[in-house]
């Protein structure tokens, strides 16, 4: 879908549009802020349209804490910026690679938080599930390898490790969820850092972890997990 930006998105049509995903984009970046899952302007969150495929994306260097919806960045699904007058973040080629490779996914986010960072930098390849973390993943969860920030290839090996689940680690990096919809993804997130957590003091207490291999829960299971964090 080809879109000249500024005259388009000026006529009232996709800006009006995108303006409940900016708005999201803004709600769960302080959400995630305030819980100490990622730092100032650390990490990302986007949100898919998909009537036009459109992404709405966090702007490169915006701290959490003062970001507005009109500071949010809008992409096409190749990452090229469709409006807006910041850079989007760096890790933009992530997500819209996850959107290409994942239709049924229209929200993303990725955050450095402390204990999946932890349990990564063990070069596990794995992070151990506990039982509402299987509704994630298809088992225990992924850890992508070790790649630069921003480089194609963590978008590459995010990806690739990513596959059909809704979670991953990134080695040293942080995490990366996912979901048809922002309260799924945000679900994703909190499991897998509390997994992680739950690990890394496993460990420190001279306990020994284990990995659940089982199918991934459907949505009825999910649904309830949400009802219950009160998302």
């Amino acid at each position: 879908m080809k879109i000249n930006a500024k005259e388009n998105l000026m006529k009232g049509g996709l800006f009006n549009m995108l303006e409940r995903q900016k708005e999201i984009v803004v709600e769960v970046g302080k959400y995630l802020f305030e819980r100490g899952f990622t730092q100032l302007s650390g990490g990302n969150i986007s949100v898919r349209d998909p009537q036009t495929n459109l992404v709405a994306i966090k702007p490169s260097g915006v701290a959490y804490g003062v970001m507005k919806p009109e500071d949010i960045i809008i992409v096409d699904i190749n990452g090229n910026v469709v409006e807006g007058s910041l850079s989007p973040s760096i890790e933009t080629g992530m997500h819209t690679g996850v959107y290409r490779n994942r239709p049924d996914v229209n929200a993303v986010i990725h955050c450095h938080t402390p204990y999946v960072i932890a349990w990564s930098l063990k070069n596990e390849p794995y992070i151990p599930t506990v039982t509402v973390s299987q509704y994630v993943t298809n088992g225990a969860i992924k850890v992508a390898p070790l790649e630069g920030a921003g480089s194609p290839n963590l978008a590459k090996a995010a990806v690739e490790t990513l596959g059909p689940d809704y979670a991953i680690g990134l080695k040293g990096h942080g995490l990366l969820a996912c979901g048809p919809d922002m309260k799924w993804a945000l679900e994703a997130a909190l499991v897998t850092e509390d997994a992680a957590k739950i690990a890394c003091t496993c460990k420190a207490m001279g306990g020994e972890t284990c990995f659940f291999d089982k199918e991934l829960g459907d949505m009825e299971g999910f649904d309830a997990l949400a009802r219950i964090a009160g998302l």
